[in-house]
């Protein structure tokens, strides 16, 4: 599960009355995931200013009402701490639509001057490193993560940047991709016209010279998701004759990276074509260009007119048809913004660490069935037996927030000034940055992903370690009240699901230290990818709405996961029944209890978004997709062929 999108959909209430739906047998048999949760979403309609209603939206708007809790507590203190004054002038400076609007455009317009004063390619390629150190993107990028050859240390990775939509969608000739380059294209006009810039048509249109000749070198959504596609290790030497054209050393200066440090680059392939294209694209080409990048980087923090516009646009694309309240939306931005720093006063007054218990029992539960699960495993030989249960041993966990708190202290806030916040927010990170290089090594106590008050959980192949964010642990993920088939349905499968991420497509290349390093037989990652395929092709049946099919194989990652997941999680909470516990009323508890987790009331445009963008299939299919291929859902509810959640024995897939 990801930080793109982690919806895990449903109610409070729905999570404590297990067996009042469980009656429906036969709707069970035909859609299981439509039986359980069609009611709920046929009686919850969309907010007008909302993409979906689900688990998520409920999680979410327990967090608009906490978070605006402590904005307005932190507002009536009349000491506050230096965080906590920090948050405060953050969320000010947002809300201050009046002086937003009086500055409009002017904040940037030295910026725009700076790109017209461009002489040639070469300053053209020292003011592009200078705009991406100030946040703006560019065609490419540095930065250190993490060396997926030794996970102790870490490497500058080169990346493709500077496009905003998905590369299909430049390439694609289909109505539906004209469509969303015509929304986009109008957005853009939208705000170049706001900017007051000269020659809007143009502009745009040279734009989208740079966007499709980039696009037509980049890789695909799918290929992204390819770790061994994206490793290719390298050095500063190579790099530098690799992107001559573009005056590499500058950047790294400019950056305050050293050139000594080992690198990889994403897409080799992309960083020649880019060297190659650089100076064949006309310098005034290049100027309307980062001037559109420029202006898109700063849009949502100038006047409302921007945010109108951006509106406009999300309209067109079949999104949210209104504007959240500004106050929520201050809310978000600063959470976002100041992530830590909110998240640790956010867990201070929300995090109930008693609950912590509870949720570690259920995690070590779940660690001893995968042990169990490996040990048993008919189709893996004992050295990649051996691998994998050093692997599980050597894997690390945190729950709720981090043990070690990112210091704020050298970030400057206004209370009056958006555009300097965001400013010194890029000045900040470039400081983290800076600290990670001096270290040398990865500090693994340290998250380097999401904030704690988010909804979320996820798994780091390349540090073998797995988080369960505050966010998510509340009803209906978590009620330290709830029945063990909640739990187990709920936070349960979501750390199975998590632990399942080690083993599939992408973590099954990495060992137990978060090394790149292939630790399964020959003959046993060839029934891997056996299985692998099978669950593609299943899930390329899958319409998520008429005509649009799933895409397995960009989803894959998260199908094994739910699969794994889904194995475990049954698995250790049946281990919580004794002797005269009636076994299929448990499972069945179990499995309504996990479809109600996915319930989701989604536009149909965003659907297909998350389709072609994101990695996690739609809510039905990782219900429907998961229990047809488990042998236990059969037994629960007397599925037989004939059902429509039938799958014949030899085409279903077994993980475990």
């Amino acid at each position: 599960m990801k930080k793109n999108r982690l919806i895990f959909p449903l109610l409070v209430a729905a999570t404590l009355s297990l067996t009042a739906t469980d009656n429906n047998t036969t709707g069970y048999k035909e859609n299981f995931y439509k039986a359980v949760n069609q009611p709920w979403i046929s009686a919850h309609k969309i907010a007008d200013d909302k993409n979906q209603v689900s688990t998520f939206t409920h999680l979410d708007d327990l967090f608009v009402k906490n978070g605006l809790a402590l904005i307005e507590k932190i507002k009536k203190k009349k000491q506050r701490s230096v965080e906590e004054q920090k948050v405060l002038d953050y969320y000010t400076a947002f809300s201050d639509m009046k002086g937003r609007n009086a500055k409009c455009v002017t904040p940037i317009e030295p910026i725009f001057k700076r790109i017209d004063a461009i002489k040639d390619h070469k300053e053209l390629a020292h003011l592009m490193a200078d705009l991406a150190y100030e946040g703006t993107p560019i065609p490419y990028g540095f930065g250190p993560v993490t060396d997926r050859e030794d996970a102790t240390r870490y490497v500058i990775l080169g990346m493709m940047d500077g496009m905003t939509l998905p590369k299909k969608f430049y390439e694609d000739n289909s109505t539906a991709s004209q469509k969303k380059i015509g929304n986009y294209t109008d957005y853009l006009r939208d705000i170049l016209t706001l900017a007051r810039m000269d020659d809007v048509n143009r502009t745009v249109e040279n734009d989208m010279k740079v966007e499709r000749l980039l696009a037509s070198h980049s890789l695909s959504v799918t290929q992204l998701h390819d770790v061994k596609l994206t490793n290719n290790p390298s050095d500063f030497k190579s790099v530098e004759k690799m992107l001559s054209n573009l005056d590499i050393a500058y950047y790294f200066k400019k950056m305050g990276l050293p050139q000594t440090m080992k690198l990889n680059i994403a897409s080799p392939d992309y960083f020649r074509a880019l060297n190659e294209n650089f100076k064949k694209v006309p310098l005034p080409v290049w100027k309307d260009y980062l001037k559109t990048e420029v202006l898109g980087a700063y849009a949502g923090s100038l006047s409302e007119p921007f945010i109108e516009a951006a509106q406009r646009y999300n309209i067109k694309e079949g999104q949210a048809t209104k504007l959240e309240p500004l106050e929520i939306r201050a809310l978000r931005n600063t959470s976002a913004a100041l992530s830590f720093l909110f998240g640790k006063l956010y867990v201070d007054a929300y995090f109930d660490d008693a609950d912590k218990a509870k949720i570690e029992k259920i995690l070590h539960s779940i660690l001893d069935t995968y042990r169990t699960a490996i040990k048993e495993s008919d189709r893996l030989a004992p050295s990649t037996k051996k691998a994998a249960l050093e692997k599980l041993d050597k894997m690390a966990f945190n729950i709720a927030y981090p043990n070690k708190w990112r210091d704020y202290t050298p970030l400057k806030v206004k209370s009056d000034d958006l555009i300097y916040n965001v400013r010194e927010l890029v000045k900040f990170g470039h400081l983290l940055t800076a600290e990670k290089i001096k270290k040398g090594k990865v500090d693994k106590e340290m998250w380097e992903s999401s904030p704690p008050q988010e909804a979320n959980a996820f798994y780091s192949p390349n540090s073998n370690k797995f988080i369960l964010l505050a966010g998510i642990l509340h009803a209906p993920i978590f009620d330290a009240n709830a029945t063990d088939a909640a739990n187990y349905g709920g936070i349960g499968l979501v750390i199975a699901h998590e632990i399942g991420h080690a083993f599939d497509n992408s973590g099954a290349m990495f060992d137990g230290d978060g090394n790149m390093k292939n630790w399964w037989t020959k003959e046993d990652y060839a029934a891997f990818e056996k299985l692998k395929q099978k669950l593609i092709a299943q899930a390329n049946r899958y319409e998520v709405i008429s005509g649009v099919h799933a895409n397995g194989a960009l989803e894959i990652g998260e199908i094994i996961a739910d699969l794994s997941g889904a194995e475990i999680a049954l698995r250790a909470y049946l281990s919580t029944l004794d002797k005269s516990a009636d076994k299929n009323k448990g499972m069945r508890d179990f499995f309504i209890q996990y479809a109600k987790v996915w319930k989701a009331n989604t536009r149909p445009q965003v659907l297909v978004m998350y389709n072609d963008t994101d990695g996690h299939p739609a809510s039905e299919y990782r219900i429907n997709g998961t229990v047809k291929n488990m042998d236990a859902f059969y037994e629960a509810f007397g599925v037989k062929e004939g059902d429509g959640m039938y799958l014949p024995p030899g085409k279903r897939v077994e993980i475990w």
